[in-house]
């Protein structure tokens, strides 16, 4: 008897909760992604530098409003237009900016890219590098 007042009690819970938590996540159309954007509480990645040294690629970037940040991926792509992953990132859980950092060693000429994942879901890209 217990069992099925619990089973009820949840099934009452999710139908009164549930259009509220789907109304919290953002839409995947193009105007949704267009509000997100303009929301100042976007990560935004600024100073993206590359540099080669010793056959070894450094790729160092400051995030602002860091504390919105879920992860970053580094992406890397040899042609400057398809990109694969090269590493993950956590974020630190820190306000305002924080500098990360990320090197390999360099097998070839690439171009790079971080792509941002914040807390709420929403992702965007910071430029692309110059080719090294």
């Amino acid at each position: 008897m217990r069992h099925s007042r619990a089973v009820f009690f949840i099934a009452i819970l999710t139908m009164i909760t549930g259009p509220a938590l789907f109304a919290q996540h953002p839409q995947s159309s193009q105007a949704g992604r267009r509000s997100l954007h303009e929301d100042s509480s976007l990560v935004i990645i600024t100073d993206l530098k590359t540099t080669l040294e010793k056959g070894k690629v450094s790729l160092n970037w400051v995030a602002g409003n860091n504390q919105a940040a879920d992860m970053f991926e580094v992406e890397r792509s040899a042609d400057g237009k398809t990109f694969v992953m090269a590493a993950l990132v956590f974020a630190a859980e820190q306000p305002g900016s924080y500098s990360y950092r990320f090197f390999e060693k360099r097998a070839q000429q690439v171009s790079y890219r971080i792509k941002i994942i914040q807390k709420n879901g929403s992702i965007n890209y910071s430029s692309v590098t110059a080719r090294l």
